[in-house]
């Protein structure tokens, strides 16, 4: 058998060049209604979300804010503005947006200069470069593209960086890294350690059902189940922890920790999930999410997929991102709130 590394990929952005679809109504009207209210958080995500077409606004207003806070060290402003640019199809000030983000360490932004330069093979080695830092973050799409850039060079290197991706359930890494494995195996450890990552991938990635069912000594009868098959429910650090671009989908918003949590357990049947304390003050302060996605067609189909009893309460995909900012507000408030009873006593 003819074993072939699964390339395409690697051309992905973290960002789709159309805008993506506008948020919910009422997620647009509570956002809004906070940034009525002053809270400065609130208005830099609004800012952002109506820049990138997610909600409805002002967009030039909401660009020269941005450019504004780009300025001022804003690093996920700059970020943003180099998705604008690169839509509008100016490589130029995208490079330069970039660039700036990714010195001040954003992993997006280094993934994305990475895939500039390796356009150009005078400056491939500085796209490998781009592709390690933001890798060495476990950005998911870095990961796969620098393990399957060093395949043919470094098989070591290329195995340890395809795991990153591959264990945080990015099917087509965990092809090439199953492929890796059946390509050169050094005996049937190797076979076995391919057959299960073939078989993690089979479900969402078509080309690795058939590279399974090919494996010499396959199994006549299901294949083995894929690493990480049950439920696990993960906290706020795993989540802030994720790339910021990827997707999840959050199926359940509420006032208690504990019955979401249940809710989990009960109705997902396998793979990441967190309940996170997203909005402190409100009523409905706890977020359920399930899964994370390189991209949104992804979570699109894995909601999709969800038992009937869950979809009824209208899950939606969001960006990783938006949690992640609400997590750090409520991080920076619980913060505040400890400094200033500290202050009082």
């Amino acid at each position: 058998m003819r074993l072939r590394l699964w390339l395409f990929s690697v051309a992905l952005l973290t960002f789709s060049l159309t805008p993506a679809a506008q948020l919910p109504e009422p997620v647009q009207r509570g956002l809004a209604a906070a940034v009525a209210a002053g809270d400065r958080q609130a208005a830099r995500t609004a800012d952002e979300l109506i820049a990138r077409g997610e909600m409805t606004g002002d967009a030039a207003a909401a660009r020269t804010a941005l450019a504004a806070a780009a300025r001022s060290g804003d690093t996920q402003a700059a970020y943003v503005l180099g998705v604008l640019a690169y839509r509008a199809r100016d490589l130029a000030n995208a490079l330069a947006h970039w660039q700036q983000a990714a010195a001040a360490g954003h992993l997006d932004a280094h993934y994305n200069l990475a895939l500039l330069l390796a356009r150009n093979p005078a400056t491939a080695n500085a796209a490998d470069a781009e592709f390690e830092a933001a890798a060495r973050g476990h950005h998911v799409l870095a990961c796969f593209a620098l393990g399957t850039r060093l395949a043919a060079s470094d098989e070591p290197a290329a195995r340890r960086w395809l795991e990153c991706a591959a264990s945080q359930g990015y099917a087509p890494a965990q092809f090439n890294l199953a492929t890796l494995y059946a390509r050169t195996p050094r005996d049937a450890s190797g076979l076995e350690v391919a057959r299960r990552w073939y078989a993690a991938a089979a479900p969402t990635f078509a080309p690795a059902a058939s590279a399974l069912a090919a494996l010499p000594g396959a199994p006549a009868s299901a294949a083995p189940s894929a690493p990480g098959s049950s439920l696990m429910l993960r906290d706020h650090t795993w989540v802030l922890a994720q790339p910021g671009a990827a997707y999840t989908v959050q199926i359940a918003s509420g006032s208690s920790a504990a019955v979401l949590e249940a809710m989990l357990e009960r109705e997902v049947a396998s793979g990441d999930a967190a309940c996170v304390h997203e909005h402190p003050d409100a009523r409905q302060a706890y977020s359920a999410i399930v899964g994370v996605f390189a991209d949104r067609a992804s979570a699109e189909r894995a909601r999709a997929a969800l038992p009937a009893s869950v979809r009824a309460n209208n899950p939606w995909v969001r960006r990783l991102g938006s949690l992640q900012q609400s997590l750090r507000a409520a991080d920076k408030q619980a913060a505040s709130g400890a400094d200033a009873h500290a202050d009082s006593n």
